[in-house]
């Protein structure tokens, strides 16, 4: 399984394991690095994503402007499954989940 975040311009990979997401920042540790139109509401270290054998998970890790999917915002350091699709909204910035099932081997 394939997984990304699809901004305006861009996608972002999903690796394997766990992944922390954030605003692209010189000063940030964050994994993927979001470079969009409304990313200056993005935490530094926003959420963290969980690749694990074709589940992805996504927990808010207390960012200041929350963390939504599909319009409903979600508690910090729950976790939550996400599906192909799902919209996910950090700060203001829209990305869409994309999952991509390896159909051959």
């Amino acid at each position: 399984m394939k997984a990304y975040l699809k901004g305006i311009d861009k996608e972002y990979e999903i690796t394997k394991g766990k992944s922390i997401v954030g605003r692209h920042n010189q000063n940030s540790v964050a994994d993927i690095q979001i470079q969009e139109l409304g990313m200056e509401n993005i935490s530094r270290n926003h959420c963290e994503l969980e690749n694990h054998e074709g589940i992805l998970r996504i927990k808010d890790l207390d960012s200041k402007n929350g963390t939504y999917i599909n319009d409903q915002k979600m508690d910090s350091h729950e976790s939550y499954q996400l599906n192909n699709l799902d919209l996910l909204k950090l700060g203001n910035c829209t990305l869409e989940v994309k999952i991509k099932q390896n159909l051959f081997g």
